[in-house]
């Protein structure tokens, strides 16, 4: 019933919230080369929607698809600390550099208050690519009350 109706996925996610992505992943899967599958647009629209990390690591696995790649843009757009943390733990990854990077430019002060939070490969790209702000970014600075830091 679920895979007929778009709309019936929207309030479902709607009123689970962030644990419906597991439920739209598993629809999305199940439903490659099936016809009267929601179609990939809708769901990945879902999925932009939920601030999860298999969300997002979804569309960023399925972002060689056009249509995932809007999701995941509008994702991250709608939750940049969590698609900074995602698009850093996948760096090694191929085409997930470039992703890491363009996000963390888009976002330098947040990349800058939280660059000592991000894995060790990560920082080293980010004081390659940009100097200037891993020097600016220091571990003391977290201890500083009101510091942001990561969403998990």
């Amino acid at each position: 019933m679920l895979h007929r109706n778009p709309a019936l996925l929207f309030n479902l996610a709607t009123q689970l919230g962030p644990p419906a992505a597991d439920v739209i992943i598993r629809i999305w899967k199940e439903g490659w080369g099936n016809a009267s599958a929601p179609k990939a647009d809708k769901l990945g629209r879902i999925l932009a929607q939920l601030p999860n990390d298999a969300a997002i690591h979804f569309l960023s696995d399925e972002s060689w698809r056009d249509s995932t790649t809007t999701a995941l843009l509008a994702s991250a757009r709608r939750f940049p600390a969590r698609a900074l943390r995602v698009f850093a733990e996948r760096v090694d990854r191929p085409g997930n550099k470039g992703a890491f990077l363009d996000h963390a430019q888009r976002h330098r002060d947040l990349t800058a208050a939280v660059h000592h939070e991000l894995p060790a490969k990560a920082r080293q790209l980010l004081t390659e690519a940009m100097p200037d702000l891993a020097a600016c970014s220091t571990p003391d600075d977290a201890s500083t009350p009101g510091s942001p830091t990561m969403p998990r």
